[in-house]
């Protein structure tokens, strides 16, 4: 069973490298066209901050949860910090 939670894990983490790097696929591909000259710079953008929105959304659920939630337990939870990266994959989204 502790084998099988393990594996899991792992699929767990390469699945959200997935949807991030869909996610990030998608909100650069809604510039519509890179022809202009200022095209790489706007999908640029989009890029850089679809990933510090991902990480610092990530970060911060896995110190609330630690600090807040849990504080008498030891140790980070790996679930955590993949459920906020995709609150911060999907507020991304749903900001512009």
């Amino acid at each position: 069973m502790y084998y099988f939670a393990i594996r899991l894990g792992y699929f767990l983490g390469f699945a959200s490298f997935v949807y991030l790097f869909a996610m990030i696929a998608f909100n650069a591909g809604s510039q519509g066209s890179i022809s202009q000259p200022e095209d790489g710079n706007a999908i640029g953008k989009v890029i850089i901050n679809s990933i510090v929105c991902v990480g610092a959304s990530s970060v911060t659920a896995l110190l609330f949860h630690r600090f807040v939630i849990e504080r008498s337990k030891e140790g980070w939870d790996y679930d955590n910090g993949l459920n906020g990266s995709f609150v911060g994959m999907v507020s991304k989204k749903y900001k512009s």
